[in-house]
């Protein structure tokens, strides 16, 4: 696995899978054969992406910007020519300014962007934040 990190110290090529405590607000995965038994720690991930929301969209919206307290960027799920995306780098919430309907945190961000399902996404922000 790679180390690359930002200037911030958030890996954005990503890192070993981390384990919660079982004090974290958890998830526990669909019973399949081929998942873990272990829960998942949404909202620590949430709350740790949330300081290091411009470095996130730096590394998964490279073509965006910085508008006050908003990442604007093209959307990347569909042909997109204006920066219909904004992402409140202070809620950690986005939205698509074209279609109200299409908005979420920054797992689903994780979600749209890279075609993950809810566990892939939350296992990709916690091995960038080093959660555990």
């Amino acid at each position: 696995m790679s180390s690359n990190t930002s200037g911030s110290g958030v890996n954005v090529q990503g890192a070993a899978r981390s384990r919660p405590n079982n004090a974290e607000r958890a998830i526990s995965p669909r019973s399949n054969a081929n998942s873990q038994s272990r829960t998942l720690p949404f909202q620590q991930v949430r709350d740790r992406a949330l300081p290091q929301m411009e470095t996130i969209c730096r590394a998964w919206l490279p073509n965006g910007r910085r508008q006050g307290n908003w990442w604007l960027a093209n959307v990347p799920w569909r042909n997109d020519t204006n920066a219909s995306l904004g992402v409140s780098l202070t809620s950690g919430l986005w939205r698509d300014f074209a279609d109200p309907s299409v908005r979420g945190d920054v797992i689903d961000l994780a979600q749209k962007i890279f075609g993950m399902q809810p566990r892939e996404a939350v296992e990709k922000l916690a091995a960038m934040l080093g959660v555990n």
